[in-house]
């Protein structure tokens, strides 16, 4: 592929580069063989680098494609297909984000929870055990620092992904949409 995946898919949007990296990714490892959606889309974002109008671009990379026995069916079927590895690969990031949510928050969270059952325990001992329990309730406040940092991070990284695959699903059903449309 001549032109950088990357670069057809983000087209002056602003997108979260390791989600793209990660995406693009994925649809270079499963590219079909021979002349399919990837490569026209490729084509047609040549065309468009060449400030050619969208419709004239979709047509010459068509005609172009015709000539490596691609059709119109053969185009769309295969864009679909490249829609259905993004989604797969969306549901393999929720499992990932979820197995971390789990990792990482929640552990941080029993920990808490044991933290704070000790200072409970330590409320009721004498005297000697006050300073033991001023260095629990900073650990306290430290292991909670952490996990609403860990929580507004998982949350960033999911919020970046998912602008990046609805534009990236957008653009392919664009795409579909001006395939059955010009062709």
């Amino acid at each position: 592929m001549s032109k950088d995946l990357r670069d057809s898919f983000s087209s002056g949007q602003e997108l979260d580069g390791k989600s793209l990296d990660f995406l693009t990714r994925a649809l270079s490892q499963r590219n079909l063989p021979d002349f399919d959606y990837m490569e026209f889309r490729q084509s047609v974002a040549n065309l468009r680098d060449l400030e050619m109008d969208e419709q004239t671009a979709f047509r010459s990379a068509f005609a172009t494609a015709t000539t490596m026995g691609i059709t119109r069916e053969r185009l769309l079927e295969t864009a679909r297909f490249y829609r259905g590895v993004l989604l797969e690969e969306q549901q393999k990031f929720e499992v990932a984000l979820h197995n971390r949510l789990q990792q990482e928050v929640k552990t941080k969270e029993a920990e808490a929870a044991q933290l704070k059952s000790r200072l409970e325990h330590y409320r009721q001992q004498i005297a000697e055990l006050q300073q033991r329990m001023k260095i629990d309730e900073q650990a306290i406040a430290a292991t909670d620092q952490a996990i609403a940092q860990e929580k507004e991070r998982i949350s960033t990284r999911q919020s970046e992904f998912e602008h990046t695959l609805q534009s990236i699903l957008q653009a392919i059903d664009k795409d579909i949409e001006q395939i059955n449309l010009y062709l």
